[in-house]
């Protein structure tokens, strides 16, 4: 995946607004780039980043089923990820500052 070190702190802003919520491609795109280039993230930008990470993540139950795990959002009207296999990605970029997933 491409890295760029001049990457002005707005476009990472306005990128991960972007693809934080949405059900594609792009979620994968973006978690993946950030994990790559994390420890060239400025650290505003990271604390942006975890601080709506985890506001999301409050809107979220976490259950155990008898044969898979399940996901249930407890907000029906709206979707704080995006698709569970959106929500994953960003457990794996959350992975970067917690193991606790």
């Amino acid at each position: 995946m491409n890295t760029t070190h001049e990457l002005p702190a707005f476009m990472i802003h306005q990128s991960f607004r972007y693809v934080i919520g949405r059900r594609s491609y792009a979620v994968t795109d973006w978690v993946s780039w950030a994990i790559e280039n994390w420890g060239r993230v400025p650290e505003q930008s990271k604390r942006i980043i975890m601080t709506e990470v985890e506001e999301r993540l409050t809107q979220v139950d976490f259950c155990q089923g008898t044969d898979d795990d399940l996901i249930v959002v407890t907000n029906s009207d709206s979707t704080p990820f995006g698709d569970d296999v959106d929500l994953g990605q960003w457990l794996r970029l959350r992975n970067l500052w917690t193991k606790d997933c």
